[in-house]
């Protein structure tokens, strides 16, 4: 369709314009079975070590490259929910991207443990999507509890861990992780990450 003066210029098709003479833009419909959730990890151990919170940063940039990867591919992303609050997106809009980092931008550490409070919600939201992707930055059993909720309401899981030398995910450490977790967890370089190097969506 005919592209709208204040619309985002990412959505803008070279070709068609280039075809037809005049700005053009792609338009996504959401079917069933193309929603998906974002769930990212932001608690922190109470002393907030640096590195833990180096893996929180790379994991909220990790996100923030999901969103974008699904919703370039025509996906839409009604659900995000971090360590504290649960974001409940309506529809799919010209300016999704931008709302998603708006709401990744505004993300803070917190060292209170809310997944207990929230893993009813989450599980009721995820229901009727397609999928939930996972962005784990620590490990514990309140962390595997949830995934193994999720997985019990039957919602497909893609499970990140942001990975560095000494964190959980490391390579040393991921075998052994206590509680060992219910889904397979895939380690993501924080410095690949941070790099801009990333290759693994």
């Amino acid at each position: 369709r005919e592209y709208t003066p204040g619309e985002p210029i990412r959505r803008l098709d070279m070709r068609a314009w280039a075809r037809t003479g005049h700005p053009v833009v792609r338009e996504y419909q959401t079917e069933q079975g193309s929603r998906l959730g974002l769930l990212v990890d932001t608690r922190l151990p109470a002393r907030r070590p640096r590195a833990a919170e180096a893996r929180m940063e790379a994991g909220i940039s990790l996100a923030a490259a999901c969103a974008d990867s699904i919703l370039t591919r025509g996906y839409d992303v009604p659900l995000l929910a971090t360590g504290t609050d649960l974001y409940v997106l309506d529809r799919l809009a010209p300016d999704r991207l931008d709302h998603l980092l708006d709401l990744l931008g505004e993300i803070r550490p917190t060292q209170h443990d809310s997944y207990p409070r929230m893993q009813a919600d989450v599980v009721e939201q995820v229901s009727d999507l397609a999928g939930v992707l996972v962005v784990l930055c620590d490990w514990d059993a309140s962390r595997a509890t949830l995934l193994r909720q999720l997985e019990a309401a039957g919602v497909p899981l893609r499970v990140f861990g942001i990975a560095d030398a000494r964190g959980p995910f490391a390579a040393a450490n991921l075998a052994g992780l206590q509680p060992a977790s219910p889904v397979p967890i895939e380690p993501v370089p924080a410095a690949e990450i941070t790099a801009g190097s990333l290759e693994t969506l």
